[in-house]
């Protein structure tokens, strides 16, 4: 982001004490926005990080469930002659634990995929956040007189 006030300092006539003042607020602003990005990000992050735990908890119980009953489906088909109705209940709560963990899965998927994007991000707005601090040190460094004006000057 660069600002129309520290594009007229050219670096050949010292700035005024108004004009690095003036940098300095802008620069601050500019430090105070990246750090807001950053920390926006990683709250992203951090909320799509417990809701990935929270769908992988689901599909892991979707699992354990449809094993369950598929297992009692099998039983339920040994006794079919005497429990016909059993069975069909059985093989009903099956497909439902199918849809479930399609579904469970299908979310578990995409919400991988989003923290996938989020991580990406938050790399790009720290690197951003780095390179940024850089511009505005060399910009501060720019601005600081030297220590031969110093020792001249007093």
């Amino acid at each position: 982001m660069q600002s129309p006030v520290s594009s007229s300092f050219t670096g050949e006539v010292p700035p005024s004490p108004k004009l690095v003042k003036k940098i300095e607020k802008e620069i601050k602003k500019e430090a105070k926005y990246d750090e807001k990005n950053v920390k926006g990000a990683v709250k992203d992050l951090s909320k799509i990080k417990k809701e990935e735990g929270k769908s992988y908890k689901e599909t892991t119980k979707a699992e354990n469930t449809m094993s369950k009953l598929q297992k009692k489906e099998h039983a339920s088909l040994k006794e079919l002659h005497k429990a016909q109705e059993k069975h069909e209940i059985a093989a009903t709560k099956l497909r439902k634990a199918q849809q479930d963990l399609e579904l469970s899965s299908k979310t578990h998927e995409q919400i991988q995929a989003t923290l996938n994007a989020k991580n990406a991000h938050v790399q790009e707005v720290i690197k951003e956040q780095e390179g940024n601090a850089q511009v505005r040190n060399e910009k501060l460094s720019a601005l600081q007189p030297s220590s031969g004006d110093a020792v001249a000057s007093a």
